[in-house]
């Protein structure tokens, strides 16, 4: 399910007006970070975050159509 969401998001994007689509993740390692880079997602910021019980960092990542 998640490679066809990363599939359809920036298929869907341009007729929706989105020239960037952008995604929020953390830093837990898996098969969706690579499905995200296969995709053409690039990171391009991060900062520290607290969640789901742990020390995270969230990363921001764009896709430039």
């Amino acid at each position: 399910m998640g490679r066809e969401l990363i599939v359809a998001g920036p298929e869907f994007a341009p007729s929706a007006g989105f020239a960037e689509p952008a995604l929020w993740t953390v830093s837990v390692p898996g098969a969706a970070g690579s499905i995200r880079q296969h995709a053409g997602f690039e990171q391009v910021g991060g900062a520290p975050h607290h969640g789901f019980g742990q020390d995270l960092i969230g990363r921001d990542r764009r896709l430039i159509l």
